[in-house]
């Protein structure tokens, strides 16, 4: 039998899994901007949002911000690490938005949009992880 199927386990999974969650001091929603739908009564937009996530999660960045020189807009890029409970099997997608809704240590990650850049996981995962960016110079009103 193959070793690594005999150490990584749903038992192993099971047993690392909370000492990732631990570590996770923040709260998030993953979610789908979908169309949005002008009201002529309120003079308002509306828009439509998906929620695929809600709970608990540890944000960290993975290294020093990107400059763009974009024209008309140089501009700072933040890649983030985002890990959540590996229990919340869903599935992740490149271009879905995440915000912070809460984190007592560091409350300005609210104020940021994030967009999911990376999906990619581990093949013997016990949190799920995926990547976002964020602009810098943005920031999230909603």
């Amino acid at each position: 039998m193959d070793l690594s199927l005999e150490i990584f386990t749903p038992e192993w999974v099971e047993m690392l899994a909370p000492t990732a969650e631990a570590a996770m001091a923040a709260d998030i929603k993953v979610y789908v901007v979908g169309d949005r739908e002008y009201n002529p009564e309120d003079h308002e937009y509306t828009v439509e949002e998906t929620t695929y996530y809600t709970g608990k999660a540890r944000i960290q960045p993975i290294r020093m911000e990107v400059q763009t020189h974009l024209t008309g807009n140089p501009t700072s890029i933040q890649n983030i690490r985002v890990q959540i409970p590996i229990a919340d099997n869903f599935d992740i997608r490149m271009g879905m938005k995440m915000r912070v809704t809460n984190a007592p240590l560091n409350p300005v990650l609210k104020n940021y949009i994030y967009e999911i850049s990376k999906v990619m996981d581990s093949s013997n995962p016990f949190e799920r992880t995926f990547q976002c960016q964020i602009d810098q110079e943005v920031r999230d009103n909603g």
